[in-house]
């Protein structure tokens, strides 16, 4: 794939690492219109497709176009190993390309406004839904997360940090799931943030799709 990130002309319009860096910055405003088939991931941090186009997945996915962190704005594609940067992917999202395609980026990035300042975000507390989630736990015993472990030719541990509970909500899938529950611990026995879900079918016959 060429890389329009980096093409120079001798009379540049804009200025193209300008308009690539504001992009970056609003990747999550702009991409998410640009590639409407695309899937939104669970942390929200990032799109699937199933390539670099944006055509829609097939379950996961095997491209990844983030919108936050290091490489917002940019696309990987995992099955080709194709990657592409801001303007690459306008590009794929309009076919647009040379001083048409430079006139969009700089529309698109909105360069007419002051780029906002770079700031770093806060972490997420997910500590209300975690507690909502263990409230709603049950232990083990007679549940289909016991059935799920003896047929993985195991046993119940009879721990509290290993749970069962009958409605997990899923947003791949948008349905519930019953799951298991488990509560992660530091070292010295202290509760470590954050639990490890694991969604099980109806029967706990084997892991949800």
């Amino acid at each position: 794939m060429i890389d329009l990130n980096d093409v120079a002309t001798s009379t540049p319009r804009h200025d193209l690492a300008a308009v690539r860096d504001r992009l970056a910055i609003t990747a999550n405003d702009w991409l998410p219109r640009l590639f409407p088939e695309a899937q939104l991931a669970r942390d929200r941090r990032a799109l699937r497709c199933a390539d670099l186009s944006g055509r829609a997945p097939r379950k996961d996915g095997s491209c990844t176009i983030h919108l936050d962190g290091p490489y917002a704005g940019w696309g990987f594609d995992y099955a080709t190993g194709e990657r592409a940067g801001p303007i690459d992917l306008i590009a794929q999202a309009t076919g647009l390309s040379d001083a048409a395609l430079f006139d969009e980026a700089a529309r698109i990035a909105g360069m007419d406004h002051p780029a906002p300042r770079s700031a770093l975000r806060p972490k997420p507390d997910h500590s209300a839904e975690i507690a909502r989630l263990v409230a709603g736990a049950v232990p083990l015993a007679g549940s289909v997360g016991e059935d799920y472990l003896r047929a993985r030719g195991l046993s119940d541990p009879a721990s509290p940090d290993l749970m069962f509970h009958p409605d997990l909500a899923d947003f791949e899938t948008k349905r519930g799931w019953p799951g298991l529950i488990a509560l992660a611990r530091f070292a010295n026995g202290d509760r470590a943030p954050g639990i490890h879900r694991t969604f099980l079918l109806d029967d706990g016959s084997a892991k949800a799709p």
